[in-house]
């Protein structure tokens, strides 16, 4: 169990804007009401990695859009350069993950697999440093790696990321207008959950996501 920044109640009642986000930045605030106002626009019962995925890929677009029209070149580079690197984060995470899960699968016995589990912790801390090295104290997920790590802290990541990619890729079959996409959105979200699985969330050939992700195959994610 951990804190969250914001919530939404889904329309339910006017979702606050906190006195503890009057200290972040305009950029981190509009994302945070970007990310909330897609849930009370469309939300999917039990569906939380559709659900979040949805909104987080919101959430970047729209703020995105949103420098873009305010002509903040600046701003948005940074951003991307820091989405960059949030992103490279995420597939250290992933790939351990991928690990955790084939030391569960293994005829292990208890003392061995715990070894190993603390041995694929460790190297994601090794790894990550490596890669953070010159991003500095600001750098994503530096808190969240000075605190505990466990398999719900990996799992709660996965939740909210893995199907961005297919959320990407959906707009770019929209013609990159929120519009359609959204008609399609909602189309997807009256199909079954197994459906909607295969459609944004089922992973791709790096080729094909690198294809249909907005703006094309982005810079390389170590900046």
């Amino acid at each position: 169990v951990q804190g969250v920044a914001a919530y939404s109640t889904l329309g339910h009642f006017d979702d606050p804007v906190l006195s503890t986000m009057m200290g972040w930045s305009d950029i981190d605030l509009a994302s945070i009401i970007f990310h909330e106002l897609t849930h009370q626009l469309l939300f999917v019962p039990n569906d939380t990695r559709f659900d979040e995925g949805l909104a987080v890929f919101v959430q970047r677009e729209g703020v995105r859009r949103w420098l873009k029209a305010q002509g903040r070149t600046r701003d948005l580079a940074s951003f991307e350069r820091e989405l960059r690197r949030y992103e490279a984060v995420v597939a250290l995470l992933k790939n351990t993950r991928s690990k955790l899960a084939t030391i569960y699968a293994a005829p292990l016995d208890p003392a061995d697999m715990l070894a190993r589990k603390h041995a694929a912790f460790a190297a994601l801390r090794a790894d990550y440093a490596r890669l953070s090295a010159h991003w500095g104290a600001d750098a994503p997920f530096a808190g969240w790696f000075r605190g505990h790590l466990d398999n719900a802290s990996l799992s709660s990541v996965s939740t909210y990321e893995r199907c961005v990619p297919g959320f990407a890729r959906e707009f770019a079959l929209a013609g990159r207008r929120f519009p359609a996409f959204f008609q399609r959105i909602r189309a997807l979200a009256a199909r079954g959950r197994g459906e909607r699985d295969r459609a944004v969330c089922a992973a791709r050939p790096a080729s094909a996501a690198a294809a249909t992700r907005p703006g094309g195959p982005r810079a390389g994610a170590s900046d």
